[in-house]
């Protein structure tokens, strides 16, 4: 861990010790939470690799299975002797076998063809079928639920919207984000004609500009050239320290980019020779604001890290938790669920050959509804 170093110049009163501890202390936090953040990410990544590892096979294998079996229904749906209502629970079962293929991230078969071809079934019973309307009514109010499920407020669709989920049901997050993006326009609408908000801006500004003021400071600007010259990848002959001095440059860059005060300092201390960084009083206090600030993006950048709703977190919130003979055992114990799921829609698909077969899992599968 580096501690920070910083002589102080042309000050008429000396800086108690409390404060130069302070200082340190944030420069100490800083580097802490940064090796946590990469602790973590390095974590679920490892973590997700083993998983991946042992279930992409078994996962992609299901995919297929269920694929195969979604076309070997659709030869049933045509069926004269099946009932409107068993129609209906069949069409919800493609479904939901193609809703199971497009949510499952280890599938390697693309399914355009699988969805077109439902698409096409359902363009074709609306323009036959007697109750046209009650179907569209019937798949309006489903989608109108998920939206309303997924922003929180009840949610109606118009039907422009509706044959756009009728056509690809992916375009729904399409709508959705829409939504979300219109609601956030109004709320900052709100939020800047409300009467306190110049305040609250103005404080914020003030706060920002503080920061801002010390990374543009002659001090910033001067050390940003001394490492620039130092890290250009064009004055270095050694094939092996140009590209370490190419990354270098990179990091520098970004630091520029985000106006990284402790990056940059940290850069100098490790790469410039003799290096001391010379502050008065006030440059302090500008450094410890920008330090502080530092200190609370690479919180937030933890904070988003253990809420991001990706696959890596979902398997990790799933599975990773605990020591690793318990990670071990809910591995397993999935891994032998999802080989058991197989071999089921793989016997489905062996066994249904008749229309008294399909009436059959029909009834299975209403009987396991809850």
């Amino acid at each position: 861990m580096t501690s920070l170093e910083i002589n102080l110049l042309n000050t008429e009163n000396d800086i108690p010790l409390s404060e130069w501890k302070k200082l340190q202390k944030i420069w100490e936090n800083i580097e802490k939470k940064k090796d946590r953040n990469i602790r973590h990410e390095i974590k679920l990544d490892h973590f997700f690799s083993n998983f991946k590892t042992q279930l992409e096979i078994i996962e992609s294998d299901i995919c297929l299975v269920q694929e195969t079996l979604a076309l070997h229904l659709f030869t049933f749906l045509n069926k004269k002797t099946l009932r409107d209502k068993e129609k209906f629970a069949l069409q919800d079962w493609i479904l939901e076998l193609i809703e199971n293929i497009e949510s499952n991230p280890f599938r390697k078969n693309d399914i355009q063809d699988l969805k077109k071809k439902l698409n096409t079934y359902y363009m074709t019973l609306f323009q036959e079928h007697e109750e046209k309307d009650t179907l569209l009514n019937q798949l309006r109010e489903e989608f109108e639920t998920i939206l309303s499920t997924i922003t929180g407020k009840k949610q109606t669709l118009d039907d422009e919207e509706l044959y756009r989920l009728m056509e690809d049901k992916n375009n729904i997050i399409e709508i959705m984000q829409k939504r979300l993006e219109y609601e956030k326009e109004e709320m900052e609408e709100t939020i800047t004609t409300d009467d306190n908000a110049p305040e609250f801006h103005s404080k914020n500004k003030n706060k920002e500009t503080n920061i801002e003021d010390f990374f543009d400071s002659k001090t910033m600007t001067k050390l940003y050239r001394q490492l620039a010259r130092e890290f250009h990848p064009d004055k270095e002959q050694n094939t092996d320290k140009k590209d370490i001095k190419k990354d270098l440059m990179q990091q520098l860059s970004q630091a520029k980019k985000e106006k990284d005060t402790f990056s940059m300092i940290l850069l100098a201390q490790t790469w410039l020779p003799n290096f001391e960084l010379k502050l008065d009083q006030s440059a302090l206090h500008a450094l410890k604001k920008a330090l502080k600030e530092k200190l609370r993006l690479i919180n937030k950048e933890h904070k988003m890290m253990q809420e991001n709703v990706s696959i890596v977190n979902i398997i990790w919130e799933r599975f990773g938790k605990g020591s690793k003979s318990v990670q071990t055992k809910r591995t397993n114990e999935y891994k032998d669920n999802r080989l058991q799921h197989k071999n089921t829609l793989s016997l489905q698909l062996k066994n249904i050959k008749t229309i008294k077969d399909i009436r059959n899992e029909i009834h299975i599968r209403q009987d396991q509804t809850p």
